[in-house]
């Protein structure tokens, strides 16, 4: 969902709320560091780890995938993490 335009307070933020749903979560960015499109690959990636954490809880966190299934691992590497 998104928010009435305002300043960020900080580069990047992230509010997570539990509810009886499940978790909500809100991103503030600052845009003059974070284009709307790598937010949302973040978004996308951040989904993917928790589910991965939830179908493998005792795993480590650095060998789970954070990759959606349409990004290959080079992709990520290259694009995603020198942009964010």
């Amino acid at each position: 969902m998104e928010k009435p335009n305002r300043s960020a307070k900080f580069d990047l933020t992230l509010n997570l709320t539990e509810t009886v749903q499940g978790l909500t979560g809100a991103i503030e960015y600052n845009a003059d560091l974070f284009e709307r499109s790598s937010i949302q690959r973040l978004i996308g990636q951040f989904t993917t780890l928790l589910e991965s954490i939830l179908k493998n809880p005792e795993e480590s966190i650095d060998r789970l995938n954070i990759a959606r299934p349409e990004q290959s691992q080079n992709q990520l590497n290259d694009d995603d993490l020198a942009n964010l």
